[in-house]
């Protein structure tokens, strides 16, 4: 008589059991990594756009703002050109008066659990100069001080930080402040 190959019903429960509590056990690392990398994310995408403003601003020959805004339902900056408070992205529609344009926008909710904020002021937006690249303080459309980069936040909490440095040639730059837990960057 030939004997049938299987696994019995314990077999199965027991194998169950050790792969629920093996994910149990992995569950908050992964989402950990996940939250990191929605920062990481956020933060290179400030990055792109702060080149972006950049290059809008020498290729339209005009000035071209960035401010930064935030609600309790996300935070949002906006690049455009124009008068310096005349756009705001937590408005809708983003830019209220003509001839003002917006090059981009981009909303990071709430929910993602990442925070974007400027050091600077969000009442006071900043510019880019499309002659030489270089920042430009836009409500008083003077140079910004020289030996001290405009630094652009992105944070998950007080320990997971990564800062965004733009100096006054314009250029931006990747950093983690001391006490960020975030490896793999330079440090400020």
């Amino acid at each position: 008589m030939q004997r049938l190959r299987g696994f019995t019903l314990i077999e199965l429960m027991m194998v169950i059991a050790l792969v629920a509590i093996l994910v149990t056990l992995a569950a908050p690392s992964f989402y950990d990594l996940i939250l990191l990398q929605r920062l990481k994310s956020v933060t290179a995408q400030v990055m792109t756009d702060l080149q972006l403003a950049r290059t809008e601003a020498a290729g339209r020959n005009l000035p071209v703002q960035v401010r930064f805004s935030s609600n309790t339902a996300e935070t949002c900056y906006v690049l455009y050109t124009g008068h310096p408070n005349d756009c705001n992205c937590v408005n809708t529609p983003v830019c209220t008066v003509s001839p003002q344009q917006e090059v981009r926008t981009v909303h990071v909710p709430a929910s993602t659990g990442v925070s974007v904020r400027t050091v600077f002021a969000e009442t006071n937006p900043f510019s880019y100069d499309p002659a030489t690249g270089a920042l430009t303080l836009a409500a008083q459309d003077t140079g910004v001080d020289a030996t001290t980069p405009i630094r652009i936040k992105s944070s998950l909490d007080s320990q997971r930080v990564l800062n965004v440095l733009v100096k006054y040639s314009g250029r931006p730059t990747l950093c983690a402040p001391s006490g960020s837990t975030v490896t793999g960057m330079t440090a400020c």
